[in-house]
């Protein structure tokens, strides 16, 4: 019981909180070359 109201109170404030103002700066700065990196070490975890 105290997990789903975890859940819920989690799920209201994420609703309801401003976006994060640093996340277009974030966005802007990604690079595709760190998701493949991650990609390729998932798959090697994966394998292991």
């Amino acid at each position: 019981m105290l997990a789903g109201l975890a859940l819920i109170l989690a799920l209201v404030l994420v609703n309801l909180l401003p976006v994060n103002p640093y996340f277009d700066i974030v966005l802007a700065d990604w690079r595709q070359g760190r998701y493949l990196h991650f990609n390729g070490l998932s798959q090697w975890l994966a394998w292991v």
